[in-house]
């Protein structure tokens, strides 16, 4: 039986891969774009190096897929919708039951909401 705490490490450890696969995208990214390459710590204070691209590059790399994942997220959801999956159940995939505890609605509400994206504030 799946206990709370075996289903928190297993989130944890698919966070750190994705943290792991977005830093290694970023990287490939800016370098493929002409990057400059660098070595700095991994952390202040640290006595080793790791080789990395100019921070700046990495932060617009690290922007662009941020979008592109938002996208592609946007995709999977009208997959999921035109599947015949209900945003109670689009809305776990997402994670978004601490979302909608937050805010006093459902998991439901919450996955509508991220599919409808932020309220555009020059709408009427």
């Amino acid at each position: 039986m799946t206990t709370p705490r075996d289903t928190t490490s297993k989130q944890q450890a698919h966070a750190a891969d994705a943290r792991d696969a977005a830093r290694r995208a970023a990287f490939a990214l800016a370098r493929d774009h002409g990057a400059d390459l660098t070595t700095r710590p991994p952390h202040n204070g640290a006595s080793t190096s790791i080789r990395d691209v100019e921070p700046l590059a990495g932060l617009a790399a690290a922007r662009q897929l941020e979008l592109a994942a938002r996208r592609t997220a946007r995709d999977y959801l009208r997959a999921a919708r035109e599947a015949g999956r209900t945003w109670h159940q689009i809305g776990t995939a997402l994670g978004l039951a601490s979302d909608a505890q937050h805010d006093g609605g459902t998991i439901a509400d919450a996955a509508h909401a991220y599919a409808a994206g932020p309220p555009d504030p020059g709408a009427p």
